[in-house]
């Protein structure tokens, strides 16, 4: 599964559960620091697996990837650790941008459906 957006939850009482907690043992999670702290360029992420997958990701993985620098390593591994209070700006600059977004498309004549609860994207229809 896509874990990026995980973080990125828009209204208070918001919840992400991975869907790795229904199946631990066949479910992949991939994430990565670019949305949930405004640091796309620096294309750091992760795997969590379990350990009967690992041996085949890594193989796939040391393939496609080149290594990232150390200093951006340690800075992403610090950031981690802080307390996710950290990002409450970043969230609520994110729900405000929703919120014009919708406006606009909804002043636009688009069809908004059901407004998102988190992550970036949003699913209009328009006649």
């Amino acid at each position: 599964t896509d874990e990026t957006y995980e973080w990125i939850l828009y209204d208070d009482g918001g919840l992400h559960e991975p869907l790795a907690v229904l199946d631990p043992e066949n479910v992949v999670i991939v994430s990565s620091i670019s949305k949930t702290a405004r640091a796309t360029g620096w294309r750091i992420g992760w795997v969590v697996a379990s350990a009967s997958r690992t041996q085949r990701i890594r193989a796939v993985h040391d393939q496609l990837v080149a290594c990232v620098a150390t200093p951006l390593q340690i800075g992403v591994a610090r950031l981690l650790e802080m307390d996710k209070a950290r990002f409450t700006d970043i969230w609520e600059e994110y729900r405000l941008k929703r919120n014009v977004l919708g406006r606009a498309l909804e002043a636009a004549g688009f069809d908004l459906g059901p407004e998102p609860k988190g992550a970036y994207y949003w699913f209009v229809g328009y006649k």
